[in-house]
């Protein structure tokens, strides 16, 4: 049986695609379509179309915060999205029968909800800078990451997009 991203994943990824793309000399097109492949391997099929509409939402949200440090933002976002939970305490990935990573039976998100909790996080990170991301992590500091170890570093082109 198919299960769809986790809701937390969802939001990393789109958080990366931004990241990328800001980084990048392509458009964004080919990192959402490229993404929503990685997803779809994994979980029921997303569309690149939502990837890209949480992407563009998440820098719509640092623009109209004036907020200069974008790559920041979208980086340590990934990172708590990942690494924490919304309890406050740190995600585990593997479990004695289960791993975060196993998805859930249900959709759980969207474009529109990835964007609302993302917002707050752009004007909280300002008055909590221990939410930035440690100096040097990257997705390959997943541990019991398994395939997502190394997204982050996916090559992508224009073609990509096509």
């Amino acid at each position: 049986m198919s299960r769809y991203c986790p809701e937390w994943l969802f939001g990393a990824v789109s958080a990366l695609i931004g990241n990328r793309f800001i980084s990048s000399s392509l458009p964004i097109e080919p990192f959402a379509v490229k993404y929503a492949q990685i997803l779809s391997e994994k979980y029921v099929a997303i569309p690149d179309t939502m990837l890209l509409s949480a992407a563009e939402g998440f820098l719509r949200a640092i623009i109209e915060a004036n907020s200069e440090d974008a790559d920041v933002i979208l980086h340590s976002f990934a990172y708590n999205r990942l690494m924490i939970l919304p309890s406050g305490e740190s995600r585990k990935f593997k479990g004695l029968f289960s791993s975060a990573l196993d998805g859930s039976k249900e959709c759980e998100y969207s474009a529109e909800q990835a964007v609302k909790s993302f917002k707050p996080f752009v004007y909280m990170i300002r008055a909590k800078p221990a939410l930035a991301a440690p100096a040097g992590w990257t997705w390959d500091n997943i541990e019991d990451g398994d395939w997502l170890r190394g997204i982050q570093d996916i090559e992508v082109s224009i073609l990509d997009s096509l």
